[in-house]
Order: C-alpha cells, then structure tokens, then sequence
C-alpha cells in the first residue's frame, strides 16, 4: 500500500486560503506525494513538490 497526503477544500478562493491549504502539508518532511484536490477550474500545478488537482478529475483518474 502506499501511502500519499490529501488535503481536500471546497475552492482555493484566496491566497490566505491557498496558503493554508498548502502550509499544512509543506510542514511534512517525507518523499510521500501530497495532493491538494479542490473544485478550482485551474489548477496551481506543483508548488514545493505538492500537487494542486481537481477532485472529479482526481476521482476520475484522469491527471493532469
């Protein structure tokens, strides 16, 4: 099993939001992958090696 970090929030609608979201899992220090998954039509892309993807797509398996 492997083991990957989640953050899920509705939209990252502010840049306090966005910090928030991310800070939480830039504390982690591991190789593990670390997703953030939100609603947003666009994605931030990689910041710090956390990823920023859409949920449904998430779900869906289709990545970015």
């Amino acid at each position: 099993m492997e083991k990957i970090y989640i953050r899920v929030s509705y939209l990252l609608s502010s840049a306090e939001t966005a910090k928030r979201e991310f800070a939480s899992l830039e504390s982690v220090n591991d190789s593990f992958p670390k997703l953030v998954l939100t609603l947003d039509p666009l994605q931030r892309g990689n910041d710090k090696g956390i990823r920023h993807l859409s949920l449904v797509d998430w779900i869906l398996g289709i990545e970015n």
